[in-house]
């Protein structure tokens, strides 16, 4: 089964829509148990795709044009925690403790391909009358699950994949009996764009800590 988006897809998007960004360092602290940093990200021209990033000792909360992200680990400087490899995939997935859409969905082209696959099935458990015998996730066929799943399909925008994933799990208490979810477009474009981050930071540091220095001495 295929995935609607590779992640070498939403990098490229991501390196494109944050190519004019700059970090403005609001705020930038070391703590005794950590690190203090309000840090803004956005293109000097316009507001398109601008973010903000706060960061307390262990905890990471992004917030802007793409939706929040809050990101936990005991312990952790939460802005390197974007500075290694891989930049995006179960580990951060694991520390993502709140999000304003899923970090996972599944795909529509799943749904249908996996529907295909039990209607198959249906047909051989029919041939050997054995479908009486099957669990069909709590339906008393095949034939009506797929009915129900092609119904929900239909009726949902493929552009609304949350709804999408809201109605089939009423439906199916556990999708992934069908098919696999991947990580969503949003949650691996903001892994993508804190990896960035990293990087406009330290480029912004070395003047911010300039300036704070004269600041002090007058």
């Amino acid at each position: 089964m295929k995935n609607r988006y590779t992640f070498e897809k939403v990098k490229a998007d991501c390196e494109k829509d944050l190519k004019k960004h700059n970090c403005r360092i609001v705020r930038d602290e070391k703590l005794s148990n950590g690190f203090l940093r309000v840090l803004s990200f956005r293109d000097p021209d316009n507001g398109f795709d601008h973010f903000n990033v706060t960061c307390t000792p262990g905890v990471l909360t992004m917030t802007g044009d793409r939706g929040t992200f809050v990101f936990e680990r005991h312990g952790a400087d939460m802005l390197r925690f974007f500075n290694g490899k891989p930049v995006c995939g179960d580990y951060q997935a694991e520390k993502c403790t709140a999000a304003y859409r899923p970090i996972r969905e599944y795909c529509i082209e799943d749904f249908l391909e996996a529907i295909a696959d039990i209607k198959e099935r249906m047909r051989e458990c029919n041939a050997l009358e054995e479908e009486k015998d099957q669990d069909w996730l709590g339906f008393e066929s095949c034939d009506e699950m797929c009915k129900e799943l092609n119904d929900i399909v239909r009726r949902t925008d493929e552009k609304s994949p949350d709804m999408l994933n809201e109605k089939l799990y009423e439906i199916t208490g556990d999708f992934e009996a069908l098919a696999t979810p991947s990580y969503s477009y949003s949650f691996m474009w903001a892994c993508c764009a804190l990896s960035i981050a990293n990087g406009l930071y330290d480029q912004e540091l070395e003047e911010y800590q300039k300036t704070f220095r004269v600041a002090e001495k007058a």
